[in-house]
């Protein structure tokens, strides 16, 4: 099983805060409970 995460958008005025990143580890941490050891992340 894998996960896949793309398209992570913050609104301007909540950029900088930490918002995205504490998103991102929240997933991650699921994505490991759910048993996912392999995830693809598509920034740009």
């Amino acid at each position: 099983m894998y996960g896949y995460i793309v398209d992570v958008y913050c609104i301007p005025e909540k950029r900088r805060n930490g918002y995205s990143s504490k998103i991102i580890e929240e997933l991650l941490q699921w994505l490991k409970i759910k048993g996912v050891h392999m995830f693809i992340e598509s920034t740009f």
